[in-house]
């Protein structure tokens, strides 16, 4: 079954420095945080403020989920803390 993205909501959380989305897995809640420094490299700037973090998340939305749903898929999802996409997982797989 494919991850769920359709809820939509995503903001920024300073205590998890990233931005935070909503995901389900079926009925399952899956927690996913992507951080700051992720998203920042992702578009090639050094500086993002908190909006600017979830407008990067917005606009690549589709591009950033599907690498999301392979490391979900990969079974990197810890239940305690769901995932966290670092830089080297998002920029990693960005060009293929």
């Amino acid at each position: 079954m494919p991850l769920d993205f359709s809820n939509g909501r995503a903001h920024y959380d300073a205590v998890k420095d990233g931005v935070v989305i909503d995901i389900k897995d079926g009925a399952r809640n899956v927690p996913c945080v992507i951080e700051k420094q992720a998203l920042a490299d992702f578009e090639g700037v050094s500086s993002v403020s908190p909006g600017t973090l979830v407008s990067i998340y917005r606009s690549h939305s589709v591009r950033i989920n599907k690498v999301i749903s392979l490391v979900y898929s990969a079974g990197h999802f810890d239940a305690k803390h769901g995932l966290r996409i670092t830089s080297n997982i998002l920029n990693g797989q960005r060009r293929r």
